[in-house]
């Protein structure tokens, strides 16, 4: 593997098929892809050639996973009622496309919520987006609104995106719409991600839009008398790029009437000391997904309970599960299914923060 890639991949941490679409696609004019374009061609074209075939490939437990209809159940689907006609590698297994996904997500919402499927199979496109319109405008299942989202994200249609936030909104309320709707609807960006189906942008492109949300409803707050007694500095360290929880976490702070400092991503321990030299500060909270850090977990947390002893230190987010030292001042919060559970975890910690004072 040449030089070009060994260095994107250090810097990005991202697998391989995602770091060559990524050179071709946004730095087509760097010095890394020219390297990789003149010294490795055959097997840069190689690449390419099985991106774009797996961009548009899923499983059948791609499909599983993604719709909640079990592989066995889909296979009885397509032999009573004709489902569909997935096409066949040359194993004999099945294989679904963009399309195939996408009108499996419209069966498996209105599947979920007590639609006969002999009916739905009978249906013609126009009636499956009849019966899910409906289903929205009437229904309590999150299901509904979380597949139309990722049906949306995957076609870069921000305008649909949009619309199906606000109707949530307008349905469910903020934090129950973050909660139930659009964590579960990136958990199932990142799924398609993690298995090759799904480009960065796609997660980008959904993840900057609920972040444009909770940025609008932070500053429809206003402002609030805080208790003096707490300051949370929330903050993601270096090399972490994921903002959400910890915007949410703000909004959820701030709200309660706890004061907080946004850091924002990719934050240094020596900016947090630099601001804790001029400001009084209780708490920093941190969520950590991602390993890019150049130090492991369990150093990180170390080195912050070393140099914040006087502060309380909250962690969360799936990192957190190959921490195992204890620290007086860290306090732990294991998220095993990435961000689903993450409200539960911030009302816990305003909670928390209330009985440590």
């Amino acid at each position: 593997m040449c030089l070009a890639i060994l260095k994107f991949r250090q810097k990005y941490h991202i697998n391989l098929l995602s770091q060559v679409q990524t050179l071709v696609g946004l730095f087509s004019t760097s010095t890394e892809c020219h390297i990789l374009v003149q010294e490795w061609p055959d097997y840069y074209r190689k690449v390419v050639k099985e991106f774009q075939f797996l961009m548009h490939v899923f499983s059948i437990r791609d499909i599983e996973n993604l719709t909640g209809i079990k592989a066995h159940t889909l296979r009885i689907w397509e032999q009573r009622y004709q489902l569909m006609r997935p096409t066949r590698k040359p194993g004999n297994h099945r294989i679904y496309n963009n399309d195939d996904l996408k009108y499996l997500l419209r069966i498996s919402a209105l599947y979920h919520r007590g639609h006969r499927i002999s009916k739905i199979a009978q249906s013609s496109t126009e009636e499956l987006s009849r019966l899910l319109l409906e289903a929205q405008a009437t229904d309590d299942s999150y299901l509904v609104y979380i597949n139309q989202l990722l049906d949306a994200a995957m076609d870069f249609d921000p305008l649909k995106f949009e619309k199906i936030i606000d109707a949530s909104l307008e349905q469910y309320g903020f934090v129950r719409s973050i909660q139930y709707v659009l964590f579960p609807l990136l958990i199932k960006v990142g799924l398609l991600w993690l298995t090759d189906h799904a480009v960065p942008a796609q997660e980008h492109f959904a993840s900057n839009i609920i972040m444009k949300k909770i940025s609008v409803a932070i500053e429809n707050l206003g402002t609030k008398q805080f208790d003096s007694r707490f300051h949370v500095v929330i903050f993601a360290p270096l090399n972490e790029f994921h903002e959400l929880p910890i915007l949410m976490m703000h909004y959820l702070l701030k709200e309660r009437g706890i004061k907080s400092t946004y850091f924002g991503s990719n934050v240094s321990i020596e900016s947090l000391q630099a601001y804790c030299s001029k400001h009084n500060v209780s708490h920093f909270y941190t969520h950590v997904i991602t390993h890019l850090q150049k130090q492991e977990p369990e150093e990180f947390t170390a080195e912050l309970s070393t140099m914040f002893p006087q502060q309380q230190i909250i962690i969360s987010g799936p990192s957190t599960q190959s921490i195992k030292r204890h620290f007086a001042n860290v306090h732990l919060i294991a998220d095993e299914l990435y961000m689903k559970s993450l409200i539960d975890y911030i009302l816990n910690y305003a909670k928390l923060i209330r009985e440590n004072y």
